[in-house]
């Protein structure tokens, strides 16, 4: 995107004129357009063209920005704060105007001379920030989820539609307790998030029991790994997944990696869900994740960057931890789903013992 400050326009009206003149190319048209956050968003029918976008207003001196149209691309065309403005397809190569103008007014767009506006555009799909540290959910409801990333309290609209992936296919089984990572539209709305550990019930547990293992992101990335196991060991800032006969290092990608240790606590003689936030300390740490293994089955949730790794003794381990959830259950705990009928809690806290590999 380029922008040309302060052009000298002796006359929008004139401009009109010239742009309307000869088109050359009745078919290119703007599809549908909306503008937020003071960016346009449009789709547009057009080859080899260019976007305009022209200040409006009564003085001499107006502001113009433009964009190329990239074919099977949809127009990101960042603008400034004016309220009016005449828009422009322009062929980038003769600069020969190739549709007629619109104009685009308080955030809605019509062709020139017409009371019909264009379609909004569609804000289709959604963008996983990866480098965002994953959010605990504190509250849900049809508008909007709450939750802590790395101790600050974020607020997400929720979109109409809120695409669940990961270890489920449905919001229901997003609850305050979850763990999830958050995908958005161009808007900043929440639509979609990757559920990466729920506290909610019913979740299907054959289908949960199989997602055990390592698998990667819902959202197709290539970077990351998600990595959930129920047999780990740990040596000051690793933890090793898998069997006796077959593990897997994996260190932490800096000693201050946050972590999330979701657990049950004891609350007179009522057991509640609690989320706090570690470090990726050591064991026996007051900041480690993990809580004693002799009294605590602890279930571990990873997210791996694939692309970083560290050599240790002259051994290097491909994948380090980024992201960590553990949940931490009471060895005393007896979970069984026809005694919760409230949906309390989830089906991790009913699997099976883990082994600890020293």
């Amino acid at each position: 995107m380029l922008k040309i400050k302060k052009l000298v326009i002796t006359s929008l009206a004139t401009v009109s004129l010239v742009f309307s003149a000869s088109i050359c190319a009745a078919a290119a048209q703007i599809d549908s357009l909306s503008i937020v956050d003071n960016t346009i968003y449009a789709r547009v029918t057009a080859e080899n063209a260019r976007l305009y976008a022209v200040e409006g207003g009564e003085g001499l001196l107006s502001d113009v920005f433009f964009q190329d149209i990239v074919p099977g691309s949809d127009v990101e065309l960042p603008v400034g704060e004016a309220s009016e403005y005449s828009l422009y397809l322009w062929d980038r190569e003769s600069l020969a105007p190739i549709s007629a103008p619109y104009i685009l007014r308080d955030g809605t767009a019509f062709p020139e001379g017409s009371e019909t506006p264009l379609p909004q555009y569609e804000f289709s799909g959604y963008s996983f920030n990866q480098d965002d540290s994953v959010m605990v959910v504190s509250s849900i409801s049809e508008t909007e989820i709450k939750g802590f990333m790395s101790g600050v309290e974020t607020t997400y609209p929720l979109t109409d539609s809120v695409d669940v992936l990961g270890i489920s296919d449905n919001i229901a089984d997003v609850v305050p307790g979850s763990v999830v990572l958050i995908g958005t539209n161009k808007k900043g709305d929440c639509a979609a998030l990757e559920l990466l550990a729920s506290l909610g019930w019913p979740i299907d547990e054959e289908g949960f029991r199989a997602d055990f293992g390592v698998h990667t992101p819902s959202d197709g990335s290539t970077r990351y790994q998600n990595v959930v196991n129920v047999v780990f060991g740990k040596s000051g800032s690793k933890l090793t997944i898998g069997t006796a006969s077959n593990k897997q290092v994996y260190y932490f990608a800096s000693s201050d990696t946050k972590c999330y240790r979701v657990g049950l606590a004891a609350m007179g003689d009522e057991l509640v869900v609690s989320v706090e936030e570690k470090l990726g300390g050591a064991r026996g740490d007051a900041s480690s994740p993990i809580k004693s293994t002799s009294d605590f089955n602890n279930y571990v949730l990873l997210r791996v960057d694939t692309e970083q790794s560290k050599t240790v003794d002259n051994v290097t381990y491909n994948g380090l931890i980024t992201q960590c959830i553990v949940f931490s259950v009471p060895k005393e705990f007896n979970f069984n789903p026809d005694d919760d009928p409230d949906g309390k809690y989830s089906p991790i806290f009913g699997l099976e013992p883990i082994v600890i590999i020293d």
